[in-house]
Parts: structure tokens; C-alpha cells; sequence
């Protein structure tokens, strides 16, 4: 029994914050659920702490990407967009963390776009850029 009310106390205690969990989709479920798939850069990221105590660290992460590559939604290559992301512990908010990360992004709703955890992002290594190139190069000349 004592087993049983210290349980209740543990879940029960407002110092304890559940840990991030993602159920991890396949990519045809991923592409179905998004409103915008991109490659894309990111160009420029601020950080404005939104709580600061002893128990609670939290900031609000802002980037401007640059797409370089489009699969879904209203965004070319070229073309700009912001999230701004919640990156406070345990609420799966994706911190990007330096500028001229590249990024497989799958974005749901409205400009400016949250990153979660449990979304599928995926950063890619910067020599991704060749291979895009390479794949612009070899659509225009028309492949051999």
C-alpha cells in the first residue's frame, strides 16, 4: 500500500515533468500529415529566455531558414520562412542551435512554424548542398 501512495505522490508532485515521448511515423505518414516539406538553411537564429528559475529554464528559439530544396506546401527554393520554438525541457521543442544547420523539415500549420521533436526533422551533413547542385546540374542537362 505504501508502495501504491508513494507512486501517486511521484506523479502527483509538481517538481516532476514528463519526459518528451515521440511515436516515430513512416516517411509516407510524415508526408501525408505535413503542410510543407523543405530542405532548407538556417540563416539566422535569436534567443529570448522566457523563464529563468532554479527549477525552470525556458527560451523561445526564432530561425529564418532559406529553402534549398521543396517537396510540399507554398515554399520554393530560395524562398524564406520562421519558426519559433519552445525549447524548454521535456516539452519536445527541437532547438537548432547554430547558424548554417541544414535541415530536412516537415512543418505543420502556419508560418511561424514550431519544431518538435517528435516531427522527423532531420539535420543533414552541409555537403548536402553539392548534392543538390548535382541534382539541379543533371535535371537541366538532361541526365545521361
Amino acid at each position: 500500500m505504501s508502495k501504491i501512495i508513494a507512486l501517486i505522490v511521484l506523479f502527483l508532485s509538481p517538481s516532476v515533468v514528463p519526459a518528451c515521448s515521440c511515436l516515430w511515423a513512416p516517411t509516407e505518414a510524415k508526408y501525408a500529415d505535413a503542410d510543407v516539406i523543405v530542405i532548407a538553411e538556417a540563416t539566422a537564429i535569436s534567443t529570448q529566455t522566457i523563464a529563468d528559475t532554479p527549477s525552470r529554464h525556458a527560451e523561445l528559439e526564432t530561425v529564418k531558414w532559406t529553402v534549398l530544396r521543396a517537396w510540399k506546401g507554398a515554399y520554393f527554393e530560395g524562398d524564406t520562412f520562421i519558426s519559433r520554438t519552445n525549447t524548454e525541457c521535456c516539452i519536445c521543442g527541437l532547438s537548432v542551435a547554430r547558424k548554417g544547420t541544414i535541415m530536412l523539415l516537415y512543418l505543420s500549420g502556419r508560418e511561424p512554424f514550431g519544431l518538435s521533436l517528435c516531427a522527423g526533422h532531420q539535420e543533414l551533413p552541409s555537403d548536402i548542398k553539392e548534392v543538390l547542385l548535382l541534382d539541379k546540374l543533371h535535371g537541366s542537362s538532361g541526365g545521361t
